[in-house]
């Protein structure tokens, strides 16, 4: 039996050779044999004999190669002269009496030209559009013929995996047909986010339903001649109000259509890359995507895999799910601001003194929440940026409920949380362009939820502002020129999880010019860097309070001392805080490592009950909840007599008995302050010979 391997070498092979020289019947022979289809099975579908009688016997010599060839409970077949035809010859096959009748239980329709091929999958009622030189990079789409089918999807996210696909399927396309380098890529980048906006505009309600799609596939021919014109003239109406749209000369109708957008998405001259029929086709696949259904807030996973390997190895990007987000922005903000309103939810209103006295305190609330700013110093796709905007305007909705006393036509002048409150710095150009994109198409997702929660339309178009993403480096920025410190309420984020060894030269003179001159760094990790800026740009505004996810590693060993002895002395406070647990994420291919998240601010900051918070997440992904007076560098909880919470274990070369690093009363209280079996592993646990 051939493995995985095997079968990718040999589709290689045979869309190469394909691409060469077009054999129907020996592409069909070979392409059979690779999903494990009998010989016998092969041959007589090529000659329609009586015991494979399945196809249709339609065959028009202008346009078909030869009569159509079908496989039951396989696959259903048409070989095209054009690839220009494929596209549209494959809604004809699915539409025919022979492909729908049910015993024959097609798995696939395949309609093949030249040197293009488009798939629709009968389970998954999806149409992809593949070249032929890349039929091993799609094997998964193939294996349905054999009855497999690729790694199950969660029902949530299925959209967003396949919008993934698509559009990375066809930013490769792109890039490859117009010879573009990877090193090159920020004008093809910059098209795509555009294009990814009329996608999302066209099925939410901010353009007309397909309106984008329509229009691409009318104005632009089957060759793909014509796709520049249609995107200059588009993009130029989209950033031009209706009212002075005379100016730019005679359009088709079906371009000036579309409504004025601003916000800066489409100010900008961007290079339009040249189509194809291959390319011009997957666009059409991507515009038959229910974007409806997927999550702005997963964006940034979704493009991971348009960004080069290497480079995200590098960078130690790690694009965050939602659920490992919520554990950082709830105990930073979201829990203490959702109890504020419950408790001013529940006030006495019996008397209209009492209601009045109610109402003040909740519109001051309501304020309140429009002054928070927030910071992602490493804000990749915004997905940090995105989930806090997300649950602020749900948090306002619940105000607004308070507020309005079913007066709602006042509803879209009383929103207030606005995306200007968030602000990102990111290295890398695509990512950036994606947090900003992400942002707007997540308020008008916010918009739409506000507008069906009371009942009144909220209009997103024209944007009026936008978040505030630089794409600079956090780590030689001074973070004062992004949002001065006076104005920030909250920084959070998950910075690079390189470790020393893993960084480059660039980046270890990048850390070493965060940390003070001549200050001895050891091998800390390049994580680090974010805590020690995050450190000195609070000292600007004490009342910020920060939190990061990090490599269990700075709370470890020796790098405490390297920052949490730099830390420490200063007056920074750990707040609260998750033990070690294995990090997953939102991306295809998830970034595992064993990660802590840490809360700290110049002061200590206590919960509703008076104690800092200690997550630890248990073996199921269940959370356990220890309330504690402080928490220590190395994330232990404090509540005995002594405070050994700025406590840290010095580098020594001498045995632990004979060094001078730790208070005299240390060893006798450990039985009492700490967990009982940390005395027995200190030896192992801690960088002492």
């Amino acid at each position: 039996m051939k493995s995985t391997g095997d079968n990718l070498s040999a589709l290689k092979e045979l869309g190469d050779s394909m691409m060469q020289h077009m054999d129907c019947d020996e592409f069909f022979r070979q392409f059979m044999r690779i999903f494990k289809t009998a010989e016998s099975n092969i041959t007589l579908a090529l000659n329609n004999g009586a015991a494979s009688a399945l196809a249709s016997s339609f065959y028009d010599a202008t346009t078909m190669v030869r009569p159509d060839v079908a496989i039951g409970n396989r696959v259903y077949f048409r070989f095209l002269k054009s690839d220009e035809d494929v596209r549209s010859s494959l809604d004809a096959v699915i539409a025919l009496p022979e492909f729908q009748r049910q015993k024959s239980k097609f798995k696939l329709a395949i309609c093949c030209g030249p040197t293009l091929l488009a798939v629709y999958n009968v389970r998954t009622q999806e149409t992809n559009s593949i070249a032929l030189s890349d039929l091993a990079e799609n094997y998964s789409t193939f294996l349905e013929i054999t009855g497999q089918q690729a790694v199950a999807i969660d029902a949530n996210t299925a959209a967003d995996v396949k919008a993934c696909q698509q559009i990375t399927r066809l930013l490769d396309t792109l890039a490859r047909h117009n010879h573009i380098e990877q090193d090159h890529t920020h004008s093809i980048n910059e098209f795509i986010r555009r294009v990814l906006f009329c996608l999302f505009a066209e099925d939410t309600q901010i353009f007309a339903p397909q309106q984008f799609t329509n229009a691409f596939a009318l104005l632009v021919d089957k060759q793909g001649d014509g796709a520049e014109s249609f995107f200059t003239n588009l993009f130029t109406v989209l950033n031009t109000k209706e009212s002075e749209r005379k100016a730019i000369g005679p359009l088709p109708k079906e371009l000036l259509a579309f409504p004025y957008v601003n916000g800066g998405l489409f100010a900008d001259k961007v290079e339009i890359p040249k189509f194809d029929v291959s390319t011009r086709a997957q666009l059409l696949d991507c515009g038959s995507l229910k974007w409806s259904e997927i999550s702005p807030a997963i964006f940034g996973a979704m493009f991971q895999n348009a960004l080069d390997a290497d480079l995200r190895h590098q960078l130690g990007a790690h694009y965050t799910s939602e659920e490992n987000i919520l554990k950082v922005i709830k105990p930073l903000f979201l829990d203490a601001l959702n109890a504020e309103f419950e408790r001013l939810a529940a006030l006495d209103e019996s008397t209209p003194k009492a209601k009045a006295a109610k109402k003040e305190q909740l519109s001051e609330f309501h304020d309140k929440l429009a002054s928070l700013n927030f910071l992602d110093p490493a804000c990749g796709c915004g997905n940090f940026l995105l989930i806090a905007y997300r649950e602020l305007r749900r948090l306002e909705n619940k105000v607004l409920e308070q507020l309005l006393d079913e007066n709602y036509l006042l509803l879209e002048e009383a929103i207030k949380v606005n995306i200007n409150q968030f602000y990102g710095i990111e290295i890398e150009d695509w990512p950036a362009e994606i947090a900003h994109l992400s942002m707007w198409l997540m308020q008008h997702v916010m918009n739409q939820e506000t507008g069906a929660k009371f009942g009144v339309p909220v209009a997103t178009l024209p944007l009026k502002t936008s978040a505030v993403i630089r794409q600079q480096n956090a780590l030689t920025t001074d973070w004062n020129e992004v949002l001065p410190a006076g104005k920030c309420s909250y920084i959070m984020g998950n910075p690079p999880f390189c470790g020393f060894n893993y960084t480059t030269d660039e980046q270890k003179q990048w850390l070493r010019d965060v940390y003070p001159p001549k200050y001895k760094l050891g091998s800390v990790d390049f994580v680090s860097g974010w805590f020690v800026k995050a450190a000195s740009y609070m000292k600007g505004n004490p009342q910020i309070q920060a939190a990061f996810v990090a490599t269990n590693s700075i709370c470890q060993g020796s790098q405490v001392e390297t920052l949490w002895g730099l830390l420490l002395p200063q007056g920074i406070r750990i707040n609260f805080a998750y033990n070690s647990f294995k990090w997953s994420n939102a991306a295809s291919k998830n970034a595992g490592v064993t990660c802590i998240i840490v809360g700290f601010a110049y002061r200590d900051v206590f919960d509703d009950t008076g104690y800092k918070r200690l997550f630890h997440v248990c073996a199921d992904n269940t959370l356990a909840l220890q309330h504690t007076k402080a928490i220590s560098s190395y994330l232990l909880p404090v509540n005995g007599s002594f405070d050994y919470s700025t406590v840290i274990v010095a580098r020594s070369v001498k045995p632990f008995t004979e060094t001078a690093c730790l208070p005299a009363c240390l060893p006798a209280c450990l039985p009492a302050c700490l967990p009982a079996c940390l005395p027995a592993c200190l030896p192992a646990c801690l960088p002492i010979s």
